[in-house]
């Protein structure tokens, strides 16, 4: 299998690498380089050749100048350095030449007097070649019409054009020629392969003297490098000569959609196109993954079957549209591959894309027990039914969506609402809606569901809605709650909300609805003799009045109170004594034990009361409310299973204790005030008061008595210091007590004065208290 390697001037090979040669001595003299062509635009190629014998030595170098003297050195760029001559000879008739193939480097500026010269490593004698003529690219030129840029799928519809301009007029439709180059060093094209260009690029033109211009399409080839790039050589023939004028043509791998998909789950198949089919080291090249970019740019990969890049270099994959969004978008979905070689191709790929647009896969209708078991279309629906849709590919990043009721029988139509929705990022989507309540006459219908974009649109198949006339299709719900995983019932308390929903009442104008507990056990827990047990209480038939409802086109929707009934699992039903083929079974709800007050809780004393109200129990059980787990008191409920009564609290310890229920498993912390700690705190209250009093009459008493108190003061002081050294001896304080009291009797009997008196005795009774108060918050509680 051929091997292309890049164009681009990247390999230079050290000369430190070759073998140590002898260079050459001198040019014999007499011999003149040929040049071919000797008029070339920059980037086009030419080939020098000079007879072998002109060299005595092995090795040479090339350079570009500006004068055909062999003595002179205006040397202006090297072209090729260390040439070997054994490598580069070849044999004409029987006379051997040196030959290499040269570019001419883009910077050398247009115009004539160019020439070629070899030399030896020392310059010291130089051969010369003929003049020759770098064209002006602004005269001489390839004008590519839509870019130097191609691929396969762009020229299945669409030519690529280019014009080939000369300044003079050419003498036949130039040839063009494809180089693909190997190996490159400076400007040495040292291994190249030269292609038609009708091999690889099928082409017409039309040709006008000065001008040809070409239309091609892109054929079948393996990329012939990582870069993709091509070198185009147009050989014009001007007066004889011939005219090279380059261009450079970069080909890209390309992706083509053989069979395209439109939903999620369908097959797919791509054509690859001009691939590169192995690698510089033979390694072959296979697809490992194709890569899916959705609407809303999220990534998914799908696994090719095995394959390899065969030797026109395409691979046709076939896969699935895995899970995405698409949302009609046209082009929406983007798609490229990955190759078992990383970081190989140079060149980008022309990727391909498709277009997913949104499906719903799925219709269910709610039955009677609220699951989704009913074929949507199968099963004829009725006003009011639930429906949930589900479908794929749909574009569900950022989008709102509504749904729609097309009565296809009437041609009109309106939105419904959406009552629960899941919206995943692979492009599933569920909603979940409700059929219209009421319809003047049987129609046939379909959904709509629309996002906010137009093309994310989808339509359900078509199905029948009519107006029963009979309990065929009747289902009765208790306070539901529509989701997309069902029609779930909300808890049915006691004089909590009810709603009540019957679908499909065919043939009744009024439904009697009730709820029916049918005899059985119902086990509770129990306090006993071995502690909390489980024990079956047996209960009789129990039917609740849920009142008259009126039905239109089979639907009603009533919204109440749940009247007091006692604990239970109960049926709803419609006409519940009417004959079995008219009667309607609804779905089931549990009744359980709630306890609504237990008030108060807080700041209680032994023979105070706490209000208690529960509903739902068992009717007519004595019911259970236990203190700290120990102390059981019983309330018997009533017919309806309402317990409402008042406890009283028993004589317990201040502080925290437990009120429990074991049939709703209720536990309460109840708070009994401490009657000593209260009775303590009571009293000191009252001290402090007394103390506050006394010492408001104190600060009245003249100045002229305070100053007969200073030797008071002064024993205040020293007794106070006594008392904190004799901390806890109560008899000591009292004996100090006395004596200071007897000190304070003598002073007011010296001033004479009963006012004096009376404050000394009041001072007296001051101190007192202050030791009594100081006493007592000493101790411990």
């Amino acid at each position: 299998m051929k091997k292309y390697f890049s164009l681009l001037i990247a390999l230079v090979v050290l000369l430190g690498l070759v073998l140590a040669v002898i260079p050459v001595q001198a040019i014999i003299t007499g011999y003149r380089i040929t040049v071919s062509p000797a008029k070339v635009a920059p980037g086009g190629i030419f080939t020098i050749q000079i007879e072998a014998a002109a060299f005595t030595g092995q090795m040479f170098d090339v350079y570009l100048s500006t004068d055909g003297y062999a003595a002179g050195t205006n040397l202006i760029k090297k072209l090729a350095e260390g040439v070997k001559v054994v490598d580069v000879i070849v044999s004409v008739d029987t006379t051997d030449y040196v030959n290499i193939t040269l570019m001419m480097p883009e910077d050398v500026e247009p115009g004539t007097g160019y020439y070629i010269k070899i030399t030896d490593d020392g310059g010291s004698t130089w051969a010369v070649s003929d003049e020759m003529e770098v064209l002006d690219p602004a005269n001489y030129y390839i004008d590519f019409l839509n870019g130097t840029d191609v691929s396969y799928v762009d020229t299945i519809d669409a030519s690529f054009v280019f014009n080939i301009t000369t300044a003079e007029e050419m003498a036949d439709v130039p040839t063009l020629k494809l180089v693909v180059i190997k190996e490159m060093k400076l400007y040495w094209i040292k291994d190249y392969d030269i292609i038609d260009f009708a091999t690889y690029f099928p082409y017409s033109e039309e040709f006008g003297l000065t001008y040809c211009t070409v239309w091609s399409s892109v054929g079948q080839f393996p990329l012939p490098n990582p870069e993709g790039k091509m070198l185009l050589l147009v050989n014009a023939v001007i007066d004889t000569e011939v005219y090279v004028i380059p261009g450079v043509i970069i080909v890209h791998p390309s992706i083509e959609v053989e069979t395209a998909p439109s939903y999620v789950g369908d097959s797919f198949t791509l054509y690859l196109h001009n691939f590169p089919n192995e690698t510089t080291d033979g390694e072959a090249i296979n697809v490992t993954k194709i890569i899916l970019t959705d609407a809303a740019g999220i990534v998914r990969e799908v696994e090719p079957p095995a394959n390899f890049v065969d030797h026109l270099g395409e691979v046709s994959l076939d896969g699935t549209v895995p899970p995405l969004q698409g949302g009609g978008i046209e082009d929406g979905i983007d798609v490229t591959v990955t190759l078992n070689v990383t970081d190989f191709l140079e060149v980008s790929i022309v990727t391909a894309s498709f277009t997913i647009y949104p499906e719903i896969e799925e219709a269910w209708v709610a039955d009677g027990n609220g699951e989704f078991t009913l074929e949507f279309g199968v099963d004829t629906e009725v006003p009011g039914d639930y429906v949930l849709l589900n479908g794929s590919g749909f574009l569900t990043t950022g989008e709102t969506f509504k749904v729609k009721f097309y009565n296809v029988s009437a041609e009109e139509a309106f939105a419904l609402s959406i009552l629960d929705q899941d919206l995943r990022d692979d492009g599933y989507a569920a909603f979940l809606v409700q059929l219209p309540k009421y319809i003047s006459e049987d129609c046939s219908y379909v959904l709509n569901v629309t996002g906010t974009t137009d093309t994310n649109f989808a339509e359900s198949w078509e199905s029948l809605m009519i107006i029963p006339e009979d309990t065929t299709y009747a289902k009765l719900f208790v306070n539901p709650v529509p989701t997309i995983e069902g029609i779930e019932s909300e808890d049915v308390e006691v004089d909590k909300p009810l709603v009540i929903e019957g679908i499909g009442l065919g043939g009744y104008d009024i439904a009697n609805v009730t709820a029916v507990r049918e005899p059985t056990e119902i086990t509770i827990w129990k306090f006993t003799a071995h502690g909390f047990e489980q024990v079956d209480v047996d209960v009789e038939k129990y039917a609740v009045d849920l009142g008259l409802h009126e039905v239109k086109t089979g639907y009603f929707y009533v919204e109440t109170t749940m009247p007091h009934a006692p604990q239970g699992t109960y049926i709803i039903w419609a006409n519940e004594t009417a004959p079995a083929d008219v009667r309607v079974e609804g779905i089931s709800f549990e009744i359980v034990p709630t306890i609504v007050t237990v008030s108060p809780t807080e700041d209680l004393a032994p023979g105070d009361t706490i209000t208690i109200v529960g509903y739902g129990f068992p009717e007519n059980l004595d019911v259970q409310f236990i203190w700290d787990f120990m102390y059981p008191v019983y309330v018997t409920s009533d017919g309806v299973g309402d317990v409402s009564t008042t406890l009283t609290v028993p004589p317990l310890a201040g502080g925290l204790h437990t009120l429990s229920e074991p049939i709703t498993g209720n536990i309460y912390t109840i708070i009994v005030k401490d009657a000593v700690h209260e009775a303590i705190m009571e009293k000191l209250d009252e001290l402090a008061t007394a103390i506050s009093e006394l010492a408001g009459t104190v600060s009245g008493v003249p100045a002229s008595v305070e100053e007969k108190l200073g030797p008071i003061a002064s024993a205040q002081e020293e007794l106070a210091g006594k008392v904190s050294s004799l901390e806890g001896k109560v008899s000591a304080l009292e004996s100090t007590v006395g004596e200071l009291s007897a000190k304070v009797d003598a002073v007011s009997a010296s001033i004479g004065n009963v006012m004096t008196a009376t404050v000394g005795s009041a001072v007296v009774v001051i101190i007192v208290l202050a030791i009594a108060v100081f006493v007592i918050t000493r101790r411990k509680p």
